[in-house]
């Protein structure tokens, strides 16, 4: 989350209306709870992109092709081989 507050903080718009929407929907600190937070839209897209830029795992998740092997974006990987994708993609 420290990178979702980095960008908020360079990108002054995107801050204000966060802050908007959180100061409309809550008046006291006590009522931030999980379950009415997850339904803000602007700050639940805030922190899937923020998860997407900044995964917290360092690297994909590792997949192994099954047996037969198997045809991705073209090219034939064999049966065994491991790989991952990139968050960026």
């Amino acid at each position: 989350m420290s990178g979702l507050m980095a960008y908020l903080l360079r990108n002054k718009a995107a801050y204000e209306k966060l802050v908007a929407e959180i100061r409309e929907g809550f008046t006291r600190e006590e009522e931030l709870k999980y379950d009415k937070l997850i339904n803000l839209p602007y700050f639940s897209a805030c922190v899937e992109e923020a998860l997407r830029i900044f995964p917290p795992v360092p690297l994909g998740l590792m997949r192994l092709i099954p047996e037969g092997g198997d045809t991705i974006e073209g090219h034939f990987l064999p049966a065994g081989v491991s790989l991952s994708s990139s968050f960026l993609c």
